[in-house]
């Protein structure tokens, strides 16, 4: 009985391991994202899909202090789950991971934290990427 329940629980994780493997067809994920996952299995994906992927100078290209307005990061990165008002402005931050498993494992966190002035324009941001 136990051998019988130890190769189901196997076959189980197996299953659901090959339907997780590669970046998932349905989520629209930004092009670095997709050739940097290519030939990986991703383990878990968490957090903002339009961070995946990004890096400080991805960031840099989409994002310009003193012109990018609410609206433009919103559409770029959805709506924050986390803002913040303060007497120096609006604070939208933006958090996501990715774990890859088997080839090549590693862990990556994203956080993007952008501050707006009082009119809706980009003040300055931050983009921190941990990877290990």
């Amino acid at each position: 009985m136990k051998k019988t329940l130890y190769f189901l629980m196997l076959g189980l994780v197996l299953l659901t391991m090959a339907s997780c493997s590669g970046v998932p067809t349905s989520v629209a994920v930004n092009p670095e994202f997709r050739s940097q996952m290519e030939g990986k299995t991703i383990g878990e994906a968490t957090g903002n899909q339009a961070l995946w992927g990004q890096t400080e100078d991805t960031i840099a290209k989409k994002i310009f202090p003193g012109e990018t307005t609410k609206g433009m990061v919103r559409a770029i990165f959805g709506a924050s789950l986390n803002v913040v008002l303060t007497d120096t402005g609006e604070t939208w931050n933006y958090e996501s991971s990715v774990v890859t498993i088997f080839s090549g494992s590693s862990y990556t966190r994203n956080t993007l934290i952008v501050l707006f002035d009082d009119k809706g324009i980009v003040k300055r941001y931050s983009m921190n990427v941990l990877t290990r």
